[in-house]
């Protein structure tokens, strides 16, 4: 009994499906970033600023249309940008027709190739997380601080970035000082 499906890739621009697919499937990759650009936007719950690396919306057809996997199947995608890298800490989402956002945790990263499983199709992120605070200093002035790290920086995912503004008095000023000369630039909001 012939399903129609085969076990096949499929690519466009920077997108590769496997998985069992149908017959003459063809694979469509819209570049979604100049729409998804800012991803605080779609998950204000998420506590972290972030960068949106790459976006897609991916459709996959054949020769009875659309094509989503069949319930309880998955296929395999990969997203190939010079932005991604297995140094930084990034996360994949999944932006749901309902406009919820599913974090996709398990992926693996190669190189400039991010990979991971799906049960269908729709637009999905790339996306750099971030840690940023605001403080307002003795002077009235905004400062934000950001910090953006890969696996090399030894943070723990979990970890906060707590911010506090010292005196020149404080006994541990120039201490602290001299362990971040030079010192990181600072943004006035």
């Amino acid at each position: 009994w012939d399903t129609g499906l085969r076990s096949q890739s499929v690519e466009a621009e920077q997108v590769s499906v496997s998985g069992l697919l149908p017959k003459k499937a063809k694979l469509t990759a819209d570049d979604m970033l100049w729409r998804y650009g800012r991803p605080r936007d779609l998950r204000k719950d998420a506590g972290d600023e972030a960068e949106t690396l790459a976006a897609y919306d991916i459709t996959l057809s054949g020769k009875n249309g659309e094509f989503q996997p069949e319930k309880g199947e998955t296929v395999s995608v990969s997203i190939q940008n010079d932005a991604i890298s297995e140094n930084k800490r990034m996360e994949v989402w999944h932006l749901k027709d309902n406009g919820s956002v599913e974090v996709i945790s398990d992926f693996t990263v190669d190189g400039n190739t991010i990979s991971f499983d799906v049960n269908g199709f729709s637009v999905y992120m790339v996306v750099q997380i971030t840690k940023e605070q605001v403080l307002t200093a003795g002077d009235g002035n905004q400062y934000k601080i950001t910090v953006t790290y890969d696996s090399d920086a030894g943070i723990p995912e979990d970890a906060e970035l707590e911010v506090t503004e010292l005196d020149a008095d404080d006994k541990d000023y120039k201490k602290l000082k001299a362990l971040l000369t030079p010192m990181p630039e600072l943004t006035k909001t």
